[in-house]
């Protein structure tokens, strides 16, 4: 459960049911703004009074257009010249995604119902899915090079190298040395170390805050959906080191790997 999943379960005023669709509403807000109401409980309440609204009005919206989207199929399923909707979808694919065409096809029929007729109807909502989709493929075969059995070393062949690890230093609140290069710290590394010294005598809570600001852009450049890369960045800052977090961002694969993790623990809930 997510930190401001727990904060709106302590509002007594929302029901149990209710907390999630608000956690979504409020997680299309900019990073800093999400990180600035954990802090700051007044705001939250704020913020989750404007998103049930926000929810109310919206539902109100889409029971609406569900009406119309079934009368809609409801005279094109009497059309003798309408085809399947895989047939529609594969076309659409096919002009967008050719090379990974069965696999997209597999994940838009996986959609919702509603989903699936807002796809017939709406030629943008299809291209959007299909672009989803297929980032979530790439994003997946990443990851799968990122672990080929080839690559991995027998635990027996390492037995006998490994020894232990003494840290030449410690920093307040930290854990983990950057890696420098031949022995000279980068100009990337001395940057970073400039900035995380601002913030070791910052409350916990504004030094995430601050970190977000820098660490949300490089999430969402995975080709993340801005609803995912918030949580994702919120997910990394709960559950990182922040001094080894921000020396990450300067190491493309381990910042891949550790993207996908947060990705893969935030879609599970």
């Amino acid at each position: 459960m997510s930190e401001l999943q727990k904060k709106i379960k302590d509002i007594r005023t929302i029901p149990v049911d209710k907390v999630n669709p608000i956690v979504e509403q409020l997680l299309t807000s900019k990073v800093p703004e999400v990180l600035q109401m954990l802090n700051d409980i007044s705001l939250l309440q704020q913020r989750v009074a404007e998103a049930r609204n926000i929810i109310l009005n919206d539902r109100k919206y889409h029971d609406n257009e569900e009406v119309n989207i079934q009368t809609t199929s409801q005279i094109n399923n009497n059309s003798n010249q309408i085809v399947s909707q895989k047939e529609n979808f594969l076309k659409a694919i096919n002009k967008i995604c050719p090379h990974n065409s069965v696999k997209i096809l597999d994940l838009l029929m996986a959609l919702s119902s509603k989903e699936r007729s807002l796809c017939l109807f709406n030629e943008k909502y299809l291209n959007e899915k299909i672009v989803e989709a297929n980032a979530t493929l790439e994003f997946v075969n990443t990851e799968n090079e990122l672990f080929k059995p080839a690559d991995l070393t027998p635990a027996s062949n390492l037995s006998g190298s490994l020894k232990p690890i003494v840290l030449s230093h410690s920093k307040p609140n930290y854990t983990t040395d950057a890696p420098t290069v031949n022995k000279v710290h980068s100009p990337e590394y001395k940057e970073i170390e400039e900035f995380m010294e601002t913030l070791k005598n910052k409350p916990i809570n504004e030094q995430k805050q601050k970190l977000g600001d820098r660490l949300y852009p490089k999430v969402k450049s995975h080709c993340l959906k801005n609803a995912i890369a918030i949580k994702v960045t919120i997910n990394l800052l709960d559950t990182n080191d922040l001094y080894e977090l921000a020396h990450s961002m300067n190491d493309k694969d381990k910042f891949q790997q550790m993207v996908i993790a947060a990705t893969k623990v935030v879609s599970s809930k």
